[in-house]
């Protein structure tokens, strides 16, 4: 679900090239990996109430990560130029977006999560 949030944001920033777009995708799937794993490894040694204080820590830890990968290789990628400054605001509103998606989810779905 992240992935096609933040891949529909990017094309609503004007990131349309197919390269550009895997690598978004790329860069997501990793950090969703690794999200995952920090949410698994908090609420198994510390318990839900614990990963809930995480959450939002852990998702600007994310935002960094994309933003920083981002800034440095969406230059290589793209043909187009694109600023620090779109890569960055790229990255918080995908990220926000995507946040706010999942805390929906998890509200309304509360036995998946």
């Amino acid at each position: 679900m992240t992935i096609a949030i933040e891949l529909g944001i990017a094309l609503l920033f004007g990131f349309r090239e197919r390269k550009l777009l895997f690598f978004i995708a790329e860069v997501n799937a990793v950090t969703q990996i690794i999200l995952n794993i920090l949410f698994t490894v908090v609420n198994y040694k510390e318990g839900a109430m614990a990963l809930v204080l995480c959450y939002v820590f852990f998702e600007g830890i994310v935002f960094i990560i994309e933003a920083f990968v981002y800034t440095i290789d969406i230059h290589r990628i793209s043909k187009y130029h694109v600023s620090v400054g779109k890569a960055v605001v790229y990255a918080l509103t995908a990220n926000v977006i995507s946040f706010m998606a999942g805390l929906l989810a998890a509200l309304l779905l509360p036995a998946y999560f």
